[in-house]
Order: C-alpha cells, then structure tokens, then sequence
C-alpha cells in the first residue's frame, strides 16, 4: 500500500485511492465524513486542482467540480466536458474551518503521486492559495501571475480564480473566463 511515508510511488490511482480512504494522518479526518479521491478521466490531459472538499461533497463523498454553471463555462470557454477533465484537491478532507498547515504537507505526497499517475497535460490551480501550497512559495502578487501558463513538474500550471472567489466578486469574472479559454489555447 502507498503510504505519504514511503518513497514507493503507487502502482495505480485505485491503489493510491485505498490510501486516501484510509489516511488518519492528521486531524482533519477526525472532522471530516470521507477523504476525497479525484475524479473523471484517469488519463486526463487537464487536472483541476481545489483547495479542499466542500461541505456537499463531504456529504456526498464526490467531487462536485464546482457547480453546473463552472462546468459549463469550462465547456463552452475551454472546450472540455466533464468525462475530460480529472478533478482533485490538494486537501482530501474536508477542514472545519481553516485546516492546520501540516494538513497540506501531509496530504502533498497524494496530490503529487495523482499527477504523476494521470500525467496531464496542464494543471489548473483554482485559487491563489491552491497556486501557493503547490509550488511551496508565494514571492510574487498572485495577480501578476494568474492567467500565465509556467512549467510545473513534468506539466504545465495555470493558475487563475477558484469558482467560489469568482461568485463572491462579479468583477473577476471577464479575468476568470480569460483564464479558462488558454486551457483550450494550450491544449
């Protein structure tokens, strides 16, 4: 079995999902009603990256990928369906409030271990904190880096809102869009 200990890579995304499901490594799991593993196209060539499960889909124990209305925009902006995309989060449990940070470095190993497994073409960090908890710095404004594709591990990232801070401020919305039309750009 993967464990986020070992240096062992796991063999598959079933395996590694054994694992999640059965993670006790910090507290949030204690809070939380199922660990989330990712979702749709094992050989996706886009991965969209959360923050952490919502309170629906800690309930239900899916990834909701946002609402109806994000998928469709990532449709109709980015040409991709939801059977074409993967979706994960960089937590797999849902924090009752703001997660420790140790919950992120604990859950990092899964969360690498899944693109490496479903090696996607481009990753897409939905949210500024998401982009900083993925490469491990945040030098610069996130608003001078959002909508730019850069290199990020063997894949490319782009980082741009997270649906929820789109909904909370209207204004984004044009830059968010923007954002979602170079996937199809890139792809």
């Amino acid at each position: 079995d993967f464990s986020p200990s070992s240096a062992a890579l796991p063999r598959s995304l079933a395996e590694l999902n054994a694992s999640i499901k059965e993670c006790n490594l910090c507290e949030l799991c204690k809070s939380a009603n199922h660990a989330l593993t990712g979702l749709g196209d094992k050989s996706a060539k886009v991965v969209l990256v959360f923050n952490a499960p919502n309170a629906a889909e800690d309930a239900s124990g899916e990834f909701l990928a946002g609402d109806d209305k994000f998928l469709q925009n990532l449709n109709e902006l980015a040409g991709l369906k939801k059977d074409e995309i993967y979706v994960t989060s960089l937590l797999k449990c849902k924090p009752a409030a703001k997660a420790p940070t140790n919950a992120y470095e604990l859950c990092e190993p899964y969360f690498s271990a899944e693109a490496h497994l479903v090696a996607p073409k481009l990753i897409v960090a939905l949210g500024e904190e998401v982009f900083y908890k993925m490469i491990k710095q945040s030098a610069q404004s996130f608003e001078t880096i959002r909508g730019n594709i850069m290199k990020f591990k063997h894949s490319a990232l782009l980082a741009t809102y997270s649906p929820s801070v789109v909904a909370k401020n209207p204004s984004k919305k044009e830059l968010f869009f923007s954002d979602l039309k170079k996937i199809k750009e890139y792809l």
